[in-house]
């Protein structure tokens, strides 16, 4: 028997109707999401950040839908039309769901992670199937005689629903598949049935022994890839994407444009969908239209409740008897492969698409272009948007353009060997917009009104695919170089028109796999290298005459953040450096000499410790884009101020109860705080970097402070600015 994590969680009916959306369908019901965007975020906060309308699979259970979509899922409660997300945030084992069934008492749910949730009305309780370095991946769900057969990568696992405990794991059912990636299991006239891509092993399911091979018999099936199987009429029916049979040889044909997608037994009756419409078929093979989608995709569907469920791919959860579409509002529609802040906004981009989707004061918008895709950069320029692309060159928003190597005067240039015009990144500064036209003789172009198009060469070889540009906003841009053509770093002045290579070979980089550079406050440049992270004490090119090699991080221990992969690097307002890896997030002081904080997978929210990018938003709100998905944290970050006009303590009043810290915005470039009770005992003194910091509710002795009214004195670092304000915490 397994060895199986158990874990009991009070935390499933967990609802955060901060703010309702109400629409209304034919039958005069509201529907409430209970997505907040007019609340803020409070300070320590998570938030997913997933397609929650792209529907994969659909279940009725305890009289709600439930809608699992690429990430996370939703469901629909029937008896007051709310609509309630579920993800990691509040409970769940992960966030791609593969499998949905229940037992009449539980909800259970089955993961590509191997691991399975069983979601009762007060609780969730968790097993994995998985184990360290062999992952394993739920395809479907079974129920017989009170035990859960689990078809998955690795076979058939056999479940005690009541105790969560495995009870048989059957991989050894083909004598030449060591591994068995199982679709389906059905269980007929005392027999089992397994349905792989190719293959249907059956086996007597008592008096042998089926964790032996012998004891299984199988079909072979060579025409096509198998997607599924469904009891109808007594007997096993098993189906490709073009047609369906029984085991005993016995065809079902109908005529059918598109291919078949998926098969249900819906009171007696087969129901089919093509992706495009739901058919019913009769017992002479005819079909008949019960839904037309009209250009939406069908991915899943039920029917309870004498009303068919239908799954859709970016439109949510489809009602046919109410005619209505339940969305989760406020929901971006594209799975992001990019994030960019510009101007106070995060766009996110996905590939091989014309979708992109924009947040902004805590809302999404979803956009696309007719004729423009593979997204890859933002800027404003001459008062117009202007966005980049890794084929097709720059679009001109404003003049709804599209320029490319075709346009007049322009000296864009397709990739070496394609026919794609792959712009990288653009860049607004210096009175012109900056162009990385990836995979050139002339990869760095700029552009104005005044002075037209001009080109930059820097060499062949690895110096003509950049893939990223920063500006010290004094005289150098800092361009990353691709690493799969050799990598490293060129320095460029405009002003001078000189450049310089930055390589492990000429000693400035401990590896030329540069993954990120950013500046900070300070003038001191952070590289995320494939080695760890290094730093250089300027960022003009012109200091690199009394610059000799790159320097490490260190504290009283010694080097720190060395041999480990740096994927993304970001710096706040407080001059606090944001560091992204394989291993987690991990925060590092405004001195770059102390580890503040880690976020892992582990110990916080976060819905995957690899991290891919960082971009944070003014009101402090962090966005990690990962393997699994986007997610935010909420800091204490602001920006900074010029005086205290703007200075705000929240929450105020504070409860001991439900918060765990105040947040100050407003704040100016360096701040000394002091709380003090009001008799005048100091409670406790801060100093801060940036416009926002935190205190935890705790004095210098490090008890948590009791109910009472307490002052706030604020002064600036040259004492210019002071401010008197209090709090009240109850």
């Amino acid at each position: 028997m397994m060895n199986i994590n158990l874990m009991l969680l009070v935390r499933f009916k967990i609802f955060f109707l901060l703010s309702f959306f109400c629409c209304f369908s034919k039958n005069s019901k509201a529907v409430i999401d209970n997505i907040s965007f007019t609340v803020p975020i409070q300070t320590g906060y998570w938030k997913v950040h997933f397609n929650f309308n792209d529907i994969r699979l659909v279940h009725y259970f305890d009289n709600k839908i439930y809608a699992a979509a690429n990430k996370g899922m939703f469901y629909l409660d029937l008896e007051d039309n709310s609509i309630n997300k579920l993800s990691t945030i509040n409970g769940l084992s992960n966030n791609a769901v593969s499998a949905m069934i229940d037992d009449g008492k539980s909800l259970i749910v089955g993961y590509t992670s191997g691991q399975i949730d069983f979601l009762s009305e007060f609780d969730i309780m968790h097993i994995n199937l998985s184990f360290e370095n062999f992952s394993v991946k739920i395809n479907s769900f079974n129920i017989y005689e009170n035990i859960l057969y689990v078809s998955s990568s690795d076979g058939i696992f056999l479940v005690d629903i009541d105790t969560k405990q495995v009870l048989e794991h059957y991989s050894n059912i083909d004598n030449e598949i060591s591994i068995l990636d199982v679709i389906s299991t059905k269980i007929l006239n005392d027999s089992i049935y397994v349905l792989t891509k190719k293959s249907v092993h059956y086996a007597p399911l008592f008096g042998n022994n089926l964790l032996d091979f012998n004891s299984w018999d199988f079909l072979n099936i060579t025409q096509n890839d198998l997607i599924g199987s469904f009891i109808y009429k007594n007997k096993i029916h098993v189906y490709s994407s073009f047609s369906m049979y029984n085991l005993m040889g016995d065809s079902i044909n109908f005529e059918l444009n598109n291919l078949i997608k998926k098969i249900k037994i819906v009171n007696g009756n087969l129901i089919l969908t093509n992706g495009r419409k739901l058919y019913s078929i009769d017992n002479g093979n005819s079909l008949f239209e019960i839904y037309d989608s009209n250009k939406i995709n069908i991915n899943d569907f039920i029917y309870a409740k004498n009303n068919y469920w239908i799954g859709l791919r970016n439109q949510g959860l489809y009602s046919m008897d109410l005619n209505y579409f339940f969305k989760v509002f406020n929901s971006p529609n594209i799975i992001f492969s990019r994030i960019t802040k510009y101007a106070n906004t995060l766009y996110g981009f996905t590939e091989n698409d014309n979708y992109y989707s924009v947040f902004s004061d805590g809302l999404w918008e979803n956009k696309n272009f007719e004729n423009f895709r593979n997204i890859t950069s933002v800027t404003e320029f001459d008062k117009g948007l202007f966005f980049g692309s890794e084929t097709m060159g720059i679009f001109d928003e404003e003049n709804n353009i599209i320029i490319n190597d075709m346009t007049e005067n322009s000296l864009l240039q397709k990739k070496i060997n394609s026919n794609d015009v792959d712009v990288k990144a653009l860049l607004s500064v210096l009175d012109k917009m900056w162009i990385l036209n990836y995979g050139t003789r002339s990869p760095l172009i700029s552009y104005n009104l005044k002075d037209g198009w001009f080109t930059y060469d820097f060499g062949v070889g690895s110096y003509q695919y950049p893939r990223d540009i920063i500006f010290n906003n004094s005289e150098t841009f800092w361009i990353t170089l691709d690493n799969k053509f050799g990598g490293g770093i060129i320095l460029f002045s405009p002003y001078y028109n000189s450049y310089i290579k930055l390589t492990s070979a000429s000693n400035f980089l401990p590896t030329n796999s540069i993954n990120k550079i950013v500046i900070d406050k300070n003038d001191i440049v952070w590289v995320g290298t494939d080695d760890g992270l290094i730093y250089f004490p300027s960022s003009n090119i012109e200091s690199f005459n009394n610059i000799s090699t790159y320097l490490m991080p260190s504290n009283e221990s010694g080097k720190i953040l060395q041999n480990l992969k740096i994927n993304t690097l970001l710096v706040d307002e407080s001059n606090n450096k944001w560091i992204g890896t394989n291993q987690g997030v991990i925060i590092l002081n405004s001195l770059g000499n102390k580890i503040e904080k880690e976020f892992t997978k582990e110990n916080s929210s976060l819905i995957s410790n690899n991290i891919i990018d960082i971009s944070i938003l003014d009101n402090g709100e962090v966005f990690f884009l990962t393997y699994d998905g986007l997610i935010s944290y909420k800091s204490d970050n602001s920006p900074t101020r010029d005086n205290y006009n703007l200075f705000k303590a929240f929450p105020n009043p504070i409860n001991l109860n439900e918060h765990y810290l105040v947040t100050f915005s407003g704040l100016m470039e360096n701040n000394i705080i002091k709380i003090t009770t009001l008799s005048g005992e100091e409670v406790i003194s801060l100093s801060s970097i940036g416009g926002g910091t935190s205190w935890n509710l705790y004095d210098h002795s490090g008890s948590k402070v009791n109910e009472g009214i307490y002052l706030i004195f604020i002064l600036s670092e040259d004492e210019s600015e002071k401010l008197i304000s209090k709090i009240l915490i109850r």
